[in-house]
């Protein structure tokens, strides 16, 4: 979005968008992907979704799902930023293809750790589905 024709915008955006809050934030996120990564991966062991334990946990795998979808979507919204200071923070060029978002140093988070975690949530949300409809 070109903020050049909203003046005020522009000014508030100018305020905030800064190489350390980027960099803050995409700690966050990539903090963030890497726990939902873990907590999908701990829900979706086999077994582990019966119905009396969807039932018993919904709350929290509800939130699961929404941290998952909130990460993801902030990561893929942001990976298309024209700033080039911005975008080498989020997209970070030395991030490896692990299983697994590399938690430290750079917190580099792979195009494939975001894949990953959108396959793992869609899963997720899919079991739940039909595990509900049973119900």
């Amino acid at each position: 979005v070109d903020w050049m024709r909203f003046p005020a915008a522009k000014a508030a955006l100018d305020n905030v968008l800064q190489a350390a809050n980027v960099r803050r934030v995409h700690i966050s996120n990539a903090k963030l992907i890497g726990q939902c990564m873990a907590e999908l991966r701990g829900y979706l062991v086999t077994g582990i979704l019966t119905d009396t334990f969807v039932l018993d946990n919904t709350n929290d795998l509800l939130n699961c799902m929404r941290r998952c979808n909130v990460a993801i979507r902030w990561r893929i919204l942001h990976r298309r930023t024209r700033n080039k200071e911005f975008h080498d923070i989020i997209c970070a060029t030395n991030a490896k293809n692990t299983s697994d978002p590399k938690l430290e140093g750079g917190f580099a988070i792979h195009v494939n750790h975001v894949v990953s975690a959108i396959l793992l949530t869609s899963q997720l949300e899919l079991k739940l589905k039909y595990i509900f409809e049973d119900l």
